[in-house]
């Protein structure tokens, strides 16, 4: 498509610079009326190429090239996504080492599972794992687990129940 309009448009030009340079008389009447004639093929030469592919030309209409393109144009969107995401994802677990740290609860390992390649990111699963973590709490009978979900769920904004605790008992 491109091509064409580049065809198209040297083509409007190049007469456009004839038509300047040529001296009025009766010659430049028959020049404009062959450059118009070359604009006119220039703009209806996508057609002939259709009426090509109809009269059996087929395998121009699905070519290897045109295939490849395709390939490889949704393979940088599909690493595009991907890569989005993970950026994405990265920014949630900090958000998450961030508010938990704020309530004296460092060194937590927080993994987040999303599904699919979309421009929004889908959370399916959330494991923080507390095992190796240092807990600086002044409350002595709280029940860590339930804080740290609660904490997560709201900074995330997810259900509770997708969030799985992992910690040394």
């Amino acid at each position: 498509m491109s091509g064409w309009l580049i065809a198209v448009t040297s083509t409007v030009l190049a007469t456009t610079l004839v038509d300047i340079l040529l001296p009025d008389g009766e010659i430049k009447k028959y020049v404009k009326g062959i450059t118009s004639l070359i604009v006119i093929v220039a703009i209806i030469s996508p057609l002939l190429t259709v009426k090509n592919v109809l009269n059996g030309g087929v395998d121009e209409l699905f070519s290897v090239d045109s295939a490849l393109d395709t390939l490889e144009t949704n393979q940088i969107n599909n690493y595009y996504l991907m890569s989005t995401n993970e950026r994405k994802k990265k920014n949630l677990e900090d958000k998450v080492i961030k508010a938990l740290s704020t309530i004296g609860i460092d060194g937590a390992i927080v993994v987040l599972t999303g599904q699919g390649l979309t421009v929004t990111m889908n959370i399916v699963a959330v494991t923080i794992d507390l095992s190796k973590a240092s807990i600086n709490c002044d409350d002595t009978n709280i029940n860590i687990i339930s804080v740290v979900k609660e904490i997560v769920a709201q900074v995330l904004a997810v259900d509770d129940q997708i969030i799985t605790v992992v910690h040394a008992t």
